[in-house]
């Protein structure tokens, strides 16, 4: 199994653990906020993937919305029926965006989309966590 299929069972099962432990989704969607925010960086920074990139704002945008959503008590199935349709559709639209968009970068098939795909193969989860299975293939300081 990839370290990327781990760290999805990973996260599911936190995600599935907050339901039963008051705060934990909150501090989830934070973390996650941060990890994708510093993943977004790095990846720009050495890869330069524009539809990946787009994935990676939806992703953040939609893990910032989460935690005032789950700060009242909902979580991704609850919130439907108690906030504003335009807004679930808008949270929705940017998860289901999140896949399209490695789909769109997978079929663009770069080099750099390569580099990344061979090394996201042998990576581990903590290298897959941690973005060290991030070539630099266009960093200012790779030269």
């Amino acid at each position: 199994m990839s370290a990327g299929a781990r760290y999805g069972l990973l996260l599911g099962l936190f995600f599935g653990l907050s339901d039963r432990v008051p705060g934990l989704a909150i501090v989830l969607w934070a973390a996650l906020s941060i990890q994708e925010a510093i993943g977004l960086w790095i990846t720009w920074r050495r890869l330069r993937l524009p539809w990946f990139l787009v994935g990676s704002v939806a992703a953040l945008a939609v893990s910032l919305v989460m935690i005032p959503i789950s700060a009242r008590g909902l979580n991704l199935a609850t919130m439907i029926d108690q906030l504003p349709l335009p807004a679930v559709v808008a949270i929705w639209l940017g998860i289901a965006w999140v896949p399209l968009s490695l789909g769109l970068e997978a079929l663009r098939d770069s080099p750099e989309w390569r580099a990344w795909r061979a090394r996201s193969e042998q990576a581990s989860l903590w290298e897959t966590i941690t973005f060290r299975h991030v070539p630099d293939v266009h960093s200012v300081d790779a030269g």
